[in-house]
């Protein structure tokens, strides 16, 4: 079984592999043809998106942490666009916008997209993806999203704040109140930095992509036009 287009979370790879199916994870964009890494059987990592295909380079950039990659693979540029070929591509090597670990065996480990981090008031950087997946197992939960709030905090410095919204399995106030309190319990799993301040409930669908991933910036400007209506 082959899995691509989002990082496959450790409870689901755990779950196939009980079943006795073997899943390989594939990382790449349309730029790269569209593939940079594969976690190949008998050479793959829990929560690793495999190594680097043969012919293909990956690095990791020290200030930001985002994966680079360069080789064959990489397009040669965007047509009628040069300065966003320019924005793209340092002397061959193609800026993904991806943030991502590789480990010294050359295992690469993706954390989340640079634009959807989430910075906090005392620098400390959280990813959406990782705080959604502690509360994916939750079988009441039918949805959720994690996003960044702005909050001006001491001497009008801007930061944000981790934000949480759940479409739970029910439209029972009560029973909606309870699986709130599950999600919550969850979140303790994570580093106290990580954790949601604020868990909106909602009956409302969230917003995804053609590929359905949670289109973040777009639920945070629906609630704060309250168009899609929390609790």
């Amino acid at each position: 079984l082959i899995s691509g287009g989002a990082p496959l979370t450790g409870p689901s790879q755990r779950f196939f592999e009980l079943l006795g199916i073997v899943v390989s994870q594939g990382y790449g964009l349309t730029e790269t043809s569209p593939v940079i890494s594969f976690s190949r059987h008998g050479k793959s990592k829990l929560g690793s998106v495999g190594q680097a295909i043969p012919g293909v380079q990956i690095r990791i950039d020290d200030a930001t942490g985002e994966v680079q990659t360069k080789g064959p693979h990489v397009m040669l540029g965007y047509e009628e666009q040069p300065e966003l070929t320019r924005e793209a591509m340092t002397n061959g090597w193609f800026r993904t916008g991806d943030i991502g670990v590789l480990s010294a065996e050359g295992y690469l480990t993706i954390s989340g997209r640079i634009k959807e981090m989430i910075v906090l008031s005392c620098g400390k950087k959280v990813f959406p993806d990782e705080v959604e997946e502690a509360a994916a197992s939750i079988g009441e939960v039918a949805d959720i999203a994690v996003f960044g709030m702005d909050d001006v905090g001491a001497f009008a410095t801007k930061s944000e704040t981790v934000c949480a919204v759940i479409v739970p399995n029910t439209k029972d106030p009560v029973e909606a109140e309870a699986v709130r309190e599950k999600v919550r319990q969850a979140f303790l799993r994570l580093s106290p930095y990580k954790r949601p301040t604020k868990l909106l409930l909602t009956n409302m669908e969230l917003q995804k992509t053609t590929t359905k991933k949670n289109k973040r910036h777009l639920i945070r400007r629906l609630i704060q036009q309250k168009e899609l209506i929390t609790w």
